[in-house]
């Protein structure tokens, strides 16, 4: 199994920047964790990513069409390849 440990400065960097977050030390605090998934589980997924099959591109300069195919096939390629953000280790 792999196991994902999200390093603590990134998941701070996930907040909302809308407003400064302040530290908390409560129930609503910003904590590393682990998440462990099986190898097969992320070839499988890496396979569908590899396989997945993209529509044409979109008709319109704007996102009336949903998320732009340019957005969408950088995270195909992100998900099927990066393991950037996370370190992955073998338990």
């Amino acid at each position: 199994m792999n196991a994902i440990v999200m390093p603590e400065a990134l998941l701070a960097t996930a907040a909302p920047t809308k407003a400064p977050v302040a530290a908390s030390s409560g129930r609503d605090a910003i904590r590393p964790f682990r998440v462990e998934i099986p190898e097969e589980a992320l070839v499988d997924l890496r396979n569908r990513l590899a396989a997945t099959r993209l529509p044409e591109h979109e008709i319109v300069s704007d996102n009336s069409q949903g998320v732009p195919l340019a957005t969408v096939e950088r995270l195909v390629r992100y998900g099927a390849t990066s393991t950037t953000g996370a370190r992955s280790r073998r338990s």
